[in-house]
C-alpha cells in the first residue's frame, strides 16, 4: 500500500516568498526529518519558496 503524506511548511519568520525558517521552525523540521525518515519514501514534491529551504545559514 502506498502513503501519501502532506506537509505543510514549518513556522516561518515572515509571510513573505524569501522568509526563513524560525527557531521553532527549525525545531519542527529537526522533528519532521527524525518522523519521515524511516518512511521510505520514494518522491518528494516541494515549492522553491525560501522558507522550505531553510535556515539563512543554511
Amino acid at each position: 500500500m502506498k502513503n501519501v503524506y502532506i506537509v505543510r511548511h514549518c513556522q516561518a519568520e515572515g509571510q513573505s516568498a524569501d522568509a526563513r525558517l524560525s527557531d521553532l521552525g527549525l525545531n519542527q523540521a529537526n522533528k519532521l526529518t527524525e518522523f519521515l525518515i524511516p518512511k521510505n519514501i520514494d518522491y518528494i514534491i516541494s515549492s522553491s519558496q525560501t522558507v522550505i529551504r531553510g535556515p539563512k545559514d543554511g
